[in-house]
C-alpha cells in the first residue's frame, strides 16, 4: 500500500512557489492523484490519499512501491508540464 499525505504533498510541492503556482496546483491535484492511483493499480499496487499532514509526502510499505514512486511516475510538476 502506498499512502500519500495530501497536505504534506501540497506543502512540499509549493515550497517557495508563487500564488499562481498554488492556484494551478489546487486546480489540478485531484487529476494528478487520479493519475497516480490508475498508474499504481496498473502495476498491482494499491494507493490511497489521506487529507492530512505527516513527516513524509508519502509512505510506501515495500521497496518496490517506493521505487515506483521514485522512478515509475513523474512528480506533480513534471506530470503537469508533460500533459499539456
Amino acid at each position: 500500500m502506498i499512502t500519500i499525505f495530501s497536505e504534506t504533498h501540497r506543502d512540499g510541492h509549493l515550497y517557495k512557489a508563487s500564488i499562481n503556482d498554488a492556484s494551478v496546483y489546487d486546480q489540478k491535484i485531484d487529476k494528478y492523484f487520479e493519475f497516480l492511483e490508475n498508474k499504481a493499480k496498473s502495476v498491482g499496487f494499491e494507493l490511497e490519499v489521506l487529507n492530512r499532514l505527516s513527516g513524509l509526502t508519502y509512505l510506501a510499505e515495500t521497496d518496490e512501491e517506493h521505487e515506483f514512486m521514485i522512478y515509475g511516475v513523474p512528480d506533480f510538476w513534471e506530470w503537469l508540464h508533460g500533459s499539456r
